[in-house]
């Protein structure tokens, strides 16, 4: 029992702390005490310390100021038996039936010695209305982020269509019964990216190719044992044996895998790249207010003339469901082939979206 006393009184003592060290001009404190603890004309103290008994004996936080009081008070500090101040602090002592307490409104309560303030004029009532209803010029600059991520913005275009943005289901379906140990979708989809990002394209894309890369991989430390398993390898070699993957192979000295961008986009840009069916002011677009985007792209290709873009998306969808993710993920190759272009002073004139789970390559204008 003492020793959970002795936590007890530890923890208030650091809540008197934290109480007293916030103030940055003034802290008044307000205490009550016994009469025997009030009688406060404390005399100068012989020894200063305050030992762990006398912080156990205190029965409140009061207690405990009372007895660090002569340590900072010297008896020429008191004006009288009541009241007194030095440099650091001043202080009055009351008793239950002063006057302050029996009758509010006299003694030397506030109320009895104020008087009534002067109304102010009408040149004052004016310049505070003024004040009242000024409004900042740039209000718009105080409703959005001054930095995003692409993936921010995507999610505000769904929002805005009234398609709220989906999380993927809870398992990435392979044609090929493979266990994923437990991973969720993101982590399945998290190790393709790592798998599509670090594997050697020089080497063979048939499927013995594409998992003896997993193998060095995971040799490597780049892929976990868990993710090596969860890679679809049909659906990666289907990709990278069809058209779109054969062209890209033959400018492989041109890929640029999870190439990340920073860019400066006008919000005007960035209103009509989100909701292009929407006609934008041409003040707005003009405007000087800026956003400054970031985003991390798939796998670019930078040829001397022009860039490709393409993006891979793990979501587990039918075929009947490309249509719709293609829509919601123009936003963001929008954004990305704006960006890309103007970093690099090229066009993007080619771009794609593929859908490893159903093995459909997309082309996506972004013109």
């Amino acid at each position: 029992r003492r020793t959970e006393k002795r936590e007890l009184r530890g923890e208030e003592l650091r809540l008197l702390y934290v109480a007293t060290t916030r103030a940055r001009d003034h802290l008044i404190l307000v205490g009550t005490a016994n009469s025997e603890a009030a009688d406060v004309f404390w005399p100068v103290a012989m020894d200063l310390r305050i030992g762990t008994s006398e912080v156990l004996s205190a029965r409140s936080h009061l207690g405990w100021l009372l007895r660090w009081m002569p340590s900072v008070t010297s008896s020429e500090n008191w004006k009288d038996d009541r009241t007194g101040e030095n440099d650091l602090l001043r202080w009055k002592i009351y008793d239950e039936n002063d006057v302050v307490f029996t009758n509010p409104d006299a003694g030397d309560s506030p109320t009895a010695n104020s008087t009534a303030e002067p109304r102010p004029g009408a040149d004052e009532i004016e310049s505070l209305k003024s004040r009242l209803n000024w409004s900042y010029s740039f209000q718009e600059a105080t409703e959005r982020a001054a930095k995003t991520s692409v993936s921010v913005l995507r999610r505000q275009a769904d929002e805005e269509a009234e398609q709220m943005f989906q999380v993927p289901s809870s398992k990435f379906q392979v044609e090929r019964a493979r266990g994923t140990r437990g991973l969720s979708a993101a982590e399945v989809g998290t190790a393709h990216h790592t798998f599509l990002e670090h594997f050697n394209m020089a080497s063979g894309v048939e499927e013995s190719g594409l998992q003896a890369e997993a193998e060095r991989l995971k040799s490597l430390g780049v892929l976990t044992i868990e993710q090596s398993d969860a890679l679809d390898f049909e659906a990666l070699a289907r990709f990278w044996n069809s058209e779109v993957g054969r062209l890209i192979r033959r400018h492989a000295t041109s890929v640029k895998r999870e190439l990340e961008f920073t860019a400066r986009f006008g919000t005007g840009e960035l209103d009509q790249l989100i909701r292009p069916e929407e006609e934008i002011e041409a003040a707005k677009l003009a405007g000087s207010d800026f956003v400054v985007v970031q985003g991390v792209a798939d796998l670019v290709v930078i040829l001397d003339e022009e860039i490709w873009l393409l993006d891979f998306k793990t979501d587990q969808i039918s075929g009947d469901g490309v249509h719709e993710k293609v829509g919601r993920y123009s936003v963001q190759l929008r954004l990305y082939a704006l960006a890309l272009s103007r970093i690099h002073r090229r066009p993007v004139k080619k771009c794609w979206l593929h859908f490893l789970s159903v093995g459909r390559t997309e082309a996506v204008d972004v013109s």
